[in-house]
């Protein structure tokens, strides 16, 4: 599952860089390349998932990050 997530949050930084956001779309794939752990990763993806979704963004991009949310936290949980 984590790979999907990766590929995911990968998907939604390109995203994100093409939508203008290029710092965020830096930071969550910074995320993935300086996490220690695989629950460092996913517990600084959520923070920075979170901090992005309340950017104006178009409503399939925030739902996508939202999807992702729920996939991380059902991950760590």
């Amino acid at each position: 599952m984590s790979q999907d997530v990766y590929r995911d949050a990968k998907a939604i930084a390109g995203r994100l860089a093409v939508s203008g956001h290029v710092e965020d779309s830096d930071r969550i794939v910074q995320s993935m390349r300086y996490g220690s752990t695989g629950t460092e990763i996913l517990m600084d993806l959520r923070a920075q998932l979170l901090r992005v979704k309340e950017h104006r963004l178009s409503s399939g991009l925030k739902r996508s990050i939202e999807v992702l949310i729920d996939r991380i936290d059902r991950a760590i949980a």
